[in-house]
């Protein structure tokens, strides 16, 4: 079987590292001696990983034999744990963060860690953790996260907060394992991931932890985690990496984008809000043009599409009456003449100010606004000056 990608598909890759090893079976298996660990780096994205993998049943069968560590091994790394703790409240804030599951949850040491005001759920399938957990308050489901849809599909789009912590490196299919976890996400919500860093491996001289192991399956980066993330509509909004107690770490909180029809909704309420704009503007300037002398002259300065939204809601029959009071004026010499079928636009050096009434700033730009405020004390320090998008 040849190399592929497990991010990218890619079968570009080249051989970073080999070396031979004790096989995970030895003394379970016959002929089970030495084997040699290949890690491959795709040519395309930088994913690295180990190729060939031995089977998904050697590794079940491996860590079944291998079982959980001991209580005094949790205790040993507890700093951990509250690190991960303080990440995420530190990144999401305050104690309650409603339905949190963490994927890989133990023993419950992170879990329990976390504010009994938010409902705690683990998905665990080692049954020694789950019984040694017992009297926390974390709700256990005894399946794997590929069975969550069969077995407890309630858990499907309800979690304000994934978890999964040394896991995903784990994975024979990051990619498809990634998608899982993201299903539990109830919209809006926040995942977070953490695996061993490349980034961060090569300063850890003396590492609590084997990195370069049988388990350890993939090694991630920070642009590799995240093309996983962003290609199920993720955005990470907190990334560390981290190398306390010589312990390569790197940590992401995820955010799930808003839902399409959410968006929609925004979408439509900013443009909304754009035509609202508008229809002020024009108000403003129909009560200018209303209030004073019938052949007061009203020069607008800048021809572009706020100009335009404004003056369309003029129509055609009321706008001549208006139309030999309004001029309207471009630095623009593409915009001059007879550009548009209404008005004749000329250039500022037509304009005999001593004529105009006013002058009508029509941008929604500030920073336009700010250029043509300047501009017109230089040159017309006296001038009255509207501003019909006036924050």
């Amino acid at each position: 079987m040849s190399f592929k990608c497990p991010i990218c598909d890619s079968d570009a890759h080249e051989n970073l590292y080999s070396k031979q090893v004790l096989h995970p079976l030895i003394g379970l298996m016959d002929d089970c001696f030495t084997t040699e660990l290949n890690y491959e780096q795709c040519q395309q994205c930088g994913y690295i990983g180990l190729y060939p993998l031995f089977d998904e049943k050697v590794y079940a069968e491996y860590y079944s034999k291998v079982g959980s560590p001991s209580n005094a091994a949790f205790e040993q790394r507890s700093f951990i744990y509250e690190q991960r703790k303080n990440f995420v409240e530190n990144t999401l804030g305050g104690g309650y963060l409603g339905k949190i599951i963490e994927v890989g949850a133990s023993k419950g040491d992170l879990l329990k860690l976390f504010s009994t005001k938010n409902k705690l759920i683990g998905i665990e399938l080692s049954e020694d953790c789950i019984e040694a957990a017992k009297n926390l308050p974390i709700k256990y489901y005894p399946h794997s996260l590929e069975d969550t849809p069969n077995k407890s599909p309630e858990l499907l789009n309800s979690a304000n907060v994934v978890i999964a912590c040394h896991v995903l490196e784990h994975t024979h299919h990051p990619k498809v394992f990634f998608k899982h976890l993201v299903t539990l996400l109830a919209d809006k919500g926040y995942l977070y991931i953490e695996v061993p860093s490349v980034e961060a491996i090569a300063a850890c001289k003396k590492s609590i932890a084997n990195t370069l192991h049988i388990g350890h399956i993939s090694f991630f980066s920070i642009s590799t985690l995240n093309l996983l993330a962003f290609e199920e509509g993720l955005y990470p909004v907190s990334i560390e990496v981290s190398t306390d107690h010589n312990f390569p770490t790197l940590r992401v909180i995820y955010k799930k984008h808003t839902a399409v029809g959410e968006i929609t909704q925004l979408f439509n309420q900013h443009a909304t809000d754009f035509d609202k704009e508008s229809l002020s503007a024009y108000q403003l300037l129909k009560k200018e043009l209303d209030v004073n002398a019938p052949d007061a002259q009203y020069l607008i300065w800048g021809v572009g599409q706020d100009c335009l939204d404004v003056l369309k809601y003029f129509g055609d029959d009321v706008l001549d009456d208006y139309r030999d009071r309004i001029l309207l004026t471009d630095i623009s010499k593409r915009k001059q003449g007879d550009a548009l079928p209404a008005f004749k636009v000329y250039s500022p050096e037509e304009i005999i100010f001593k004529d105009i009434a006013c002058i009508v700033i029509s941008t929604r730009s500030q920073l336009i606004q700010s250029d043509i405020s300047k501009h017109l004390q230089s040159i017309a320090p006296s001038m009255k000056i509207i501003n019909l998008y006036s924050k």
